[in-house]
């Protein structure tokens, strides 16, 4: 599933992130259209601040090193 992640589609991202336990998150990312290209482009301060605005520090720690993974 990683192959090509910037093309995947938001609800790939979805997919994804169920897979990697985040699933509480899927609709703050749905509601922001996070598909494959814009999960490659996120930083610990794109989790961090408005408008995702993740407050677990944990989550967001583990999120971002998921990401840099793909």
């Amino acid at each position: 599933m990683k192959n090509n992640v910037q093309n995947w589609t938001v609800q790939q991202v979805s997919l994804w992130l169920k897979q990697e336990g985040f699933e509480s998150y899927i609709p703050l990312f749905q509601k922001h259209e996070i598909d494959g290209f814009v999960l490659l482009s996120l930083t610990e301060n794109d989790l961090r601040l408005q408008p995702l605005q993740i407050n677990k520090l944990g989550d967001i720690k583990k999120l971002f090193y998921k990401i840099k993974q793909l």
